[in-house]
């Protein structure tokens, strides 16, 4: 049983890892891609598609892409935006 756990814990760990890997979509060409990648942030930080112990990781890794002044202005509004979709008690 611990074994599932573990596994689960790992699965969990490696989508925020991978979620985290897509913050360069927040500023994709394609609005389409833009739209889908800023519903999945959402998704992980409102909704609770990411467990809540990830959560702060992926939020601040949006902080840092935000604060290390290397996205794009259409990418910073999609940081700020997502942001500002996650409830002040998360």
């Amino acid at each position: 049983m611990r074994e599932i756990e573990r596994l689960g814990a790992d699965l969990a760990q490696g989508a925020a890892d991978r979620l985290i890997a897509t913050i360069p979509s927040l500023e994709a060409q394609d609005i389409e891609v833009r739209k889908a990648a800023v519903q999945e942030f959402i998704w992980a930080l409102r909704d609770v598609k990411t467990p809540p112990e990830e959560q702060p990781k992926v939020a601040a890794a949006l902080v840092d892409a935000f604060g290390r002044n290397q996205l794009t202005p259409k990418g910073r509004y999609n940081v700020l935006f997502v942001l500002s979709r996650v409830p002040a008690a998360s």
